[in-house]
């Protein structure tokens, strides 16, 4: 039977075109005559959220079962033939969407979408590959909830998002993925991994026409499937909340301190950005300043709004992040909890305004400067990001910026009535200098475990 699909294609430019609806599949490409590489993203539009009851963690494990073999090659046959081309991949879950990421030398490129379609077609799930990547992935959990900032955001989430499927991390808990067995992976499978519910992004040398014939081959192969249609719920705080993650003999005190966010598809986003980079992105900003350079209470203070999860079209969180020495939290946490209030009301400053409008227009011309960061910009835009911009047209958007208008948008966008406050140490040190700080409704001690 010869199959016929209907793929959207994006433009080569990265001018912010974003793909549309399709009822078979959306190609996105970006060609570069010089690049002696190819990449490839592959985007399945279901993560954690799709999650079943009972089953956090099986998006996750799905994935990464994908690349355990398949119905005609073992693991280590799969592995050796991705090696053998130059070629590499790898896959990572989100909440919302699985992205299968994958570099070749450009000669072999046709083999390499071979490889990927086989991927994508005829998974093995094999009992015995599936046993050992459980086993694996309970110790990469059991090592991740090791690390304290990894503690301190799972409680943040667990805070923000609770009573919703987005107040688990994204690759589930060692209890759930021991309950998950072949014919589970099988059915989120069937269900997701369907042509409609992909987006396939190219960056080349090839010829586009090219390009478009192997991935409409490709495609064409695989079922239709449904399009994933879950939303990302927003965050459920209300009013000022800290919590306390157990964990003794610590020599840091790590913290998030979150507020709602905004969408990386606002028109308000572009300013935002700005005001984040002098706020806490860089490390010439305003946290770093204060908290490292001035006071020396840690080695680093950082904000942004992907710390805690990543969303695209969906507003997710807003935070800052810092690990001060034990000798010096209680100092550090109270002004960086000022700092943070002091930012949502005021906004920032004449001589931080200019600083990080300039650093941004300068540094701009490094994020696309190669095509595989201009694909990534146009996936993300696909996705429901920010637009992604050529030079001249980011210019004309940032430079036409004033402090009043990227002001503005911080206090519309950064309200501070609902927050929470998340630290990993000793319970009986951080309850009373949390108590202390402004308006806090509930100091809490939350339990996170692998």
């Amino acid at each position: 039977m010869r199959w016929i699909v209907a793929v959207i294609v994006i433009s080569l430019t990265c001018t912010g075109a974003a793909a549309g609806p399709s009822a078979d599949g959306t190609l996105i490409t970006e060609q570069d005559s010089r690049s002696k590489a190819a990449w490839i993203r592959i985007v399945v539009k279901s993560g954690s959220l799709s999650d079943p009851s009972g089953k956090p963690g099986l998006a996750f494990l799905t994935a990464r079962a994908m690349l355990r073999g398949t119905k005609k090659r073992s693991y280590n046959d799969l592995m050796d033939a991705i090696e053998r081309i130059g070629a590499s991949i790898e896959v990572r879950v989100d909440h919302e969407f699985t992205f299968f990421s994958g570099s070749v030398i450009a000669k072999n490129f046709d083999a390499f979408a071979g490889l990927l379609f086989e991927i994508l077609k005829e998974p093995a799930f094999d009992a015995g590959e599936l046993s050992t990547l459980k086993g694996i992935m309970s110790g990469e959990i059991r090592s991740w909830y090791q690390q304290p900032q990894m503690l301190a955001a799972a409680a943040a989430l667990k805070t923000a998002y609770a009573g919703t499927r987005a107040e688990l991390l994204p690759f589930g808990t060692v209890g759930s993925l021991a309950g998950i067995a072949p014919d589970d992976l099988r059915g989120f499978y069937s269900k997701h991994y369907g042509r409609r519910n992909m987006i396939f992004a190219v960056a080349s040398a090839l010829p586009q026409g090219r390009v478009e014939r192997i991935f409409s081959k490709m495609m064409a192969g695989l079922l239709p499937g449904t399009k994933n249609v879950s939303q990302f719920p927003g965050a459920v705080l209300k009013g000022r909340k800290a919590v306390i993650v157990e964990k003794h003999g610590m020599s840091t005190m790590p913290f998030f301190m979150a507020v709602p966010g905004t969408a990386e598809g606002s028109a308000d986003f572009a300013a935002l950005e700005l005001g984040d980079f002098a706020f806490g992105a860089d490390f010439t900003s305003r946290l770093m300043r204060v908290l490292r350079l001035e006071n020396g209470w840690t080695y680093g203070a950082y904000s942004g709004y992907g710390q805690l999860l990543t969303a695209y079209a969906a507003p997710g969180l807003y935070s800052i992040y810092s690990f001060p020495s034990a000798e010096h939290a209680a100092r550090a946490v109270p002004r960086a909890y000022e700092m943070f209030l002091a930012y949502g009301k005021s906004g920032i400053p004449d001589d931080e305004f200019a600083s990080a409008k300039n650093a941004l227009l300068n540094r701009y011309a490094f994020k696309i400067d190669r095509a595989s960061k201009r694909l990534d910009l146009k996936l993300k835009a696909a996705l429901g990001g920010a637009a992604c911009l050529s030079g001249p047209r980011y210019s004309a958007l940032v430079g036409a910026f004033t402090k009043e208008r990227v002001n503005s948008a911080i206090k519309k966008r950064t309200p501070m009535n609902n927050l929470v406050v998340s630290v990993v140490g000793d319970p009986a040190v951080l309850k009373p200098l949390l108590s202390t700080l402004p308006q806090i409704d509930s100091v809490e001690v939350v339990p996170v475990s692998p």
